[in-house]
């Protein structure tokens, strides 16, 4: 008896974004006819946040920025350098992200903010949870 298949290779290699990551650079630029940016120091007590990734698609976060609690989830897919976060109650963040190695990335994006009545590019740079600790 002889079986074929036609059907696509299945790749077992995973995505190198899944796991537990802990924020380490938070950049602001308010997009104006000056710029500003505001870097934000990333200090574990006024500003720090983990996120996951699963590899079932879905992804959660908890932290704090400029001593301002945040938090959410909701679902996440990559393809090549664009990031799509669809979080619940909050919509669809699409991001554009490099990753340094399999421990370090950064994502980028635009959006209009409707309190400052203007755009902001925002840059967050990650590193694997224990990573640093298991140096």
């Amino acid at each position: 008896m002889t079986f074929w298949s036609c059907g696509d290779e299945v790749s077992s290699e995973a995505d190198p974004l899944i796991g537990d990551w802990d924020l380490v650079s938070v950049r602001h630029i308010l997009l104006r006819p000056i710029p500003d940016t505001i870097i934000f120091n990333v200090d574990g007590l006024n500003t720090y946040q983990t996120r996951t990734l699963a590899d079932n698609g879905v992804f959660n976060y908890q932290g704090y920025l400029n001593g301002g609690l945040v938090n959410g989830g909701g679902t996440w897919v990559s393809s090549d350098t664009t990031l799509t976060f669809i979080e619940m109650g909050s919509g669809t963040n699409v991001c554009d992200y490099t990753m340094d190695d399999d421990d370090n990335w950064f994502f980028e994006t635009t959006s209009y903010d409707d309190v400052l009545g203007l755009s902001v590019h925002l840059k967050y740079g990650w590193t694997r949870k224990n990573h640093l600790g298991n140096r």
